[in-house]
């Protein structure tokens, strides 16, 4: 599997042959509207722009500032920890329920190691020591954690349609609350969303008025009525995910169709009755 930081590096570079300029070790420290621009002020120096895209991420401090003070989101917690591995060979995928707590965890392989990871929904989040999870999953494959970097951050995940643009600025990515509330995926969401801002501020550079709120109701259209199919299932898969394991994800047809709804090719809305289906009358008595 792909590495994240090759990924988004990446992605910054395809940004950069397309006229984009990337400021490293800038860090905004405050933004206010003037006029009809917005005054970006850093650690480094001032810019100015008549529009803004806020897309720092859960952990970013833009959303407020711009006075989303109250974001419809639900929170999930994750720990990953990239181990480096000689000539590692395993392209297996392996993904487990039932070893952390209303959660999943995972070991992702990558040309030079592994990805173990560990995620809980809810507030039993707070409850669980992922390292420990991690580390005793790890035994699995005997693999040494000593020499393992870590990374941990909250998830913000869909939760209801909401405004995402303000005076001349919109949100985007998981500032905007948008990741798979089933999954917690939050690439393709992310991109979704970045792709769309950047529409909807062309079109307002082009002087469309309500391109800023069409920005909005884009994301509530096109994505929101997915992650809405994504809740219905995920409300029924979390409080039964044993259950959920074997009726739906032990299925011989699951690894294809998962592989085809992350890739966007499938809508939860084609299967989530289905899956609900199988999960109610595995429950009838």
């Amino acid at each position: 599997m792909v590495r994240r930081d090759i990924f988004d590096h990446f992605l910054v570079q395809q940004s950069q042959k397309n006229g984009a300029k990337v400021q490293d070790d800038t860090e905004v420290t405050g933004i206010e509207f003037k006029s009809d621009r917005w005054l970006i002020n850093t650690n480094q120096e001032s810019f100015i722009g008549h529009y803004l895209i806020a897309a720092d991420g859960s952990k970013g401090k833009m959303s407020k500032w711009l006075g989303f003070q109250r974001q419809k989101k639900l929170v999930a917690g994750a720990l990953e920890l990239e181990i480096p591995v000689e000539n590692q060979t395993d392209i297996n995928i392996y993904f487990e329920l039932g070893l952390a707590q209303n959660g999943y965890v995972w070991n992702f392989p990558k040309a030079d190691g592994f990805s173990l990871g560990a995620g809980a929904f809810g507030k039993k989040r707070k409850a669980q020591n992922f390292k420990n999870i991690i580390r005793d999953y790890g035994t699995m494959f005997k693999l040494d954690l000593a020499t393992a970097t870590e990374s941990g951050h909250p998830i913000f995940l869909w939760n209801g349609d909401q405004k995402l643009h303000t005076q001349n600025a919109v949100l985007a990515g998981e500032a905007a609350c948008v990741v798979d509330p089933f999954s917690a995926e939050g690439i393709r969401p992310s991109i979704f969303s970045g792709m769309k801002a950047a529409e909807a501020i062309h079109k307002a550079l082009a002087n469309q008025i309500d391109a800023l709120e069409q920005y909005s109701e884009t994301i509530s259209q096109e994505w929101g009525k997915e992650m809405s199919s994504a809740q219905r299932l995920a409300q029924v898969f979390w409080r039964f995910p044993k259950l959920g394991y074997q009726v739906v994800l032990q299925r011989p047809s699951a690894i294809a169709t998962m592989t085809r709804l992350f890739s966007g090719e499938l809508q939860y809305s084609d299967l989530v009755n289905r899956a609900i289906s199988l999960l109610e009358s595995s429950l009838t008595f």
